[in-house]
């Protein structure tokens, strides 16, 4: 008998490793995805990884929203799905300094935005707001409190109704 049971100890704040370990020997891309999700999310300066040269496009080949669905919990799973019932488009925030303005990570949470935007002392701190159909939300992810909606750039870009960039006020 096989054992199904996925180490996320293994790729725990690594994912440089994750990603190199998947180019040198492919995993099922479900479990890419879901070790992906663990790696990520305890990366504490996960925007400096995530804009290196031709990762979102490795990223997007291996994207689908069932991969996606896939990462989630079955709390995270009703919470996305009530949102999308009841609103047909929300706004994702992301507070970051003007150097990395859209990235992968946003919040439902404009004060947990600000919090991330100010947290260093930044001068140049900005609030992203996007503005996004709820139906183009492929995953929500509810660890830490954030309310983490994680799109990849190019795919937000093409999605997004607006985006707008404001300097954060001190």
């Amino acid at each position: 008998m096989q054992n199904d049971k996925i180490d996320y100890d293994k790729y725990w704040q690594q994912l440089g490793v994750l990603i190199t370990d998947n180019l040198q020997r492919p995993m099922p891309t479900q479990r890419f995805w879901q070790y992906f999700k663990h790696a990520y999310i305890s990366h504490e300066r996960v925007h400096d990884l995530m804009n290196q040269e031709h990762l979102e496009d490795y990223l997007i080949s291996l994207y689908t929203p069932k991969y996606m669905l896939g990462t989630m919990c079955s709390e995270e799973r009703a919470v996305l799905s009530d949102l999308k019932l009841n609103n047909d488009t929300i706004n994702l925030y992301r507070g970051t300094s003007k150097k990395v303005p859209l990235g992968s990570s946003y919040t439902l949470d404009k004060n947990r935005a600000l919090w991330f935007a100010t947290r260093f002392g930044s001068q140049s701190s900005m609030l992203t707001t996007v503005t996004v159909k709820t139906s183009d939300i492929d995953c929500l992810w509810l660890e830490r409190d954030e309310q983490e909606v994680f799109m990849l750039p190019k795919m937000l870009i093409a999605k997004a109704i607006q985006i707008v960039d404001k300097p954060v006020d001190r």
